[in-house]
């Protein structure tokens, strides 16, 4: 961080992305944010441990009410739309919203936002 704007940006854009953390959050998950390798990028990972999400579902399971489980309803596994508006929400503020594989399962789901810094 170069200095007290480029701070106050990097702190607005990380709480704006409040709402869509607490989507992606459940039980069996572990919260990381923090700023990416280049040292500029605010990133956020939710590390889930559940049965993780075939790499072929992984677009799939940002459309509203896709369900990766048939079998399970609203009571008994949400709505199907947390995935379909942190992806609406990240679009529509140019950030990215990914999932990848997590290394000895569950998956790893990723909110990165690009922060353009006036100098």
């Amino acid at each position: 961080v170069d200095g007290p704007e480029e701070l106050a940006v990097l702190t607005r854009e990380f709480n704006r992305m409040n709402i869509q953390v607490k989507e992606l959050l459940s039980n069996r998950t572990t919260l990381l944010a923090g700023i990416a390798h280049d040292l500029r990028t605010p990133l956020t990972q939710i590390l889930d441990e559940g049965p993780g999400i075939p790499v072929e579902q992984s677009e799939a399971v940002f459309r509203p009410f896709y369900r990766l489980e048939k079998s399970r309803g609203s009571g008994t596994g949400g709505s199907g739309l947390g995935l379909a508006i942190v992806k609406q929400l990240a679009d529509a503020n140019k950030w990215a919203a990914l999932l990848k594989p997590r290394n000895g399962g569950g998956t790893i789901a990723e909110l990165v936002i690009p922060v353009k810094v006036k100098n």
